[in-house]
């Protein structure tokens, strides 16, 4: 024990108890999402089915094709591909799903992989919390509050995306960083850094979280300089240097100038920032605010997003999808929640002597907490219920029927809702804007483009007909016309 009371050993009293708990909570977490995501991928209600289809053709591209993309998401600084390696942003992690990816190359798989790296969370908030508090049982308290935080609902629902991935990460990192554990603290950072570029933003404010331990300055010093030199390197050498060489001189320059242009009103900013702390995190804001250091890390990632960028509002539209950017600071304030939660029970037991006393007090914060979160994820569920749903329920199966008609070797052409399960080809293009039509749409399509997955009347049917093309179904929002190859 510390002057604090805090138990400074590094495993608890039934640790594998403790652990198996944490790994079948995983394991449930993990699966019921996993079979929530594919019933959703199954009704073309994922996120965003050009993102996803993107994802997938890359890898497959890469695994199975020739190296080169026709689904090309675009930027305000540079359009991706067409060859694999001119990406908009730096992801390693993808090239360490290849060989998963490789053998199952589906869209599928990669849902499965999102939602296995996005619960880790679990463990990884487990790892944090034992680290801090000392006590398996005071541990599974908070960490059975974790899953309720409002925000995992919409981001375990978010398709494939690097950027939710990272959140373990982030808690490992802060966890190792606290104890000044080198294994874990690097397992953090590389986990992060493999998960797109922001994150090295993250890595480099470390030095503002507090070691769990009083320190020799020079060791402090030591700690802070690899972290900002770390962050620094990946963000401004690793990732702008590989911007400028694959999409030219002026990119990391236009990259930087995106985070620029009008803001809102300083009132409305902050009132947007409070909906994403409130309505995202719920409860888990009073604990952070216990932990102040790493809120103080988080505070910038929910302002710019505040500023103009995204609102919570609109995880009941159609671009609920960017949920995604919420990732950091989700992350970096439940770190702080969970800190927060360790420093209340240790202000508990030290100022309540009497162990009945304490636990009465962390009891009925603990109840006030859940019931808190269970509201927020009532909440959540009701602003989540206003997304769209782009395909009608009655023209599913018989777009399903129709994909399953598509050769391997065909072209299509296809709305973005539909791109998704089209994707493990080599010719995949969409109609919704110009970036992203194959040469020639929509009067003269190559031979190549044998079917058209299309929003009906989009285009008189002459168009099609002329080209040889014939409808071969018709539903309430989508048509599918078919040509035979060319001779």
């Amino acid at each position: 024990m510390n002057e604090a009371g805090v138990n400074l050993e590094r495993e608890p009293r039934g640790r594998k108890g403790y652990w198996a708990i944490v790994w079948a909570a995983w394991l449930v977490a993990t699966s019921l999402s996993v079979h929530a995501a594919f019933r959703r991928y199954e009704a073309f209600q994922t996120g965003w089915g050009w993102d996803l289809a993107y994802y997938n053709q890359w890898l497959w591209a890469l695994g199975h094709g020739d190296g080169t993309i026709s689904v090309r998401p675009i930027a305000s600084y540079a359009v991706e591909g067409p060859s694999v390696w001119k990406a908009n942003y730096l992801s390693p992690v993808r090239l360490m799903i290849l060989p998963v990816h490789y053998l199952w190359p589906e869209p599928k798989t990669l849902l499965v992989i999102d939602n296995l790296f996005f619960w880790l969370l679990i463990p990884a908030a487990a790892k944090l919390l034992i680290d801090e508090t000392g006590s398996a049982r005071a541990s599974l308290a908070a960490l059975a509050l974790v899953p309720l935080t409002p925000l995992a609902r919409p981001l375990a629902a978010n398709d494939f995306r690097e950027m939710q991935m990272a959140i373990p990460f982030v808690l490992i990192a802060i966890a190792g960083w606290r104890q000044r554990h080198r294994g874990w603290t690097a397992l953090g950072i590389a986990g992060m850094l493999a998960c797109r570029q922001e994150w090295a933003v993250v890595v480099a404010s470390l030095p503002l979280v507090k070691p769990r331990l009083p320190e020799p300055p020079e060791r402090t010093l030591k700690w802070m300089r690899a972290a900002i030199y770390t962050g620094i390197f990946w963000f401004a050498f690793a990732f702008l240097g590989y911007l400028r060489f694959t999409a030219g001189k002026s990119s990391p320059s236009a990259y930087l100038r995106q985070f620029g242009g009008p803001r809102p009103w300083f009132t409305e900013t902050v009132a947007t920032t409070w909906d994403f702390l409130w309505i995202g995190l719920s409860a888990w804001i009073f604990p952070a605010l216990l932990a102040p250091r790493v809120c103080l890390m988080g505070l910038p990632w929910v302002w710019s997003l505040a500023s103009g960028k995204w609102a919570i509002r609109f995880i009941g539209a159609e671009q609920w999808h960017h949920v995604r950017y919420c990732a950091p600071f989700f992350a970096l304030f439940l770190a702080a929640g969970l800190i927060g939660w360790a420093n209340f029970r240790r202000w508990c037991r030290t100022n309540f002597p009497a162990r009945a006393d304490a636990t009465i007090y962390l009891t009925l914060a603990w109840a006030v907490m859940a019931v808190w979160l269970v509201n927020g994820q009532f909440r959540m569920v009701a602003l989540m219920g206003g997304i769209p749903n782009p395909v009608p329920a009655e023209d599913v199966q018989p777009i399903w029927s129709m994909i399953e008609e598509v050769g391997p070797e065909d072209g299509v052409v296809a709305h973005y809702d539909l791109t998704a399960p089209l994707s493990s080809r080599q010719r995949l293009y969409s109609y919704v804007m110009n970036v992203n039509q194959p040469k020639g749409w929509p009067n003269a399509v190559g031979p190549e483009i044998r079917y058209l997955f299309l929003e009906k009347g989009i285009q008189p049917a002459e168009v099609w007909e002329a080209q040889k093309f014939r409808k071969t179904w018709s539903g309430r929002a989508y048509e599918v016309w078919r040509r035979d190859a060319a001779e």
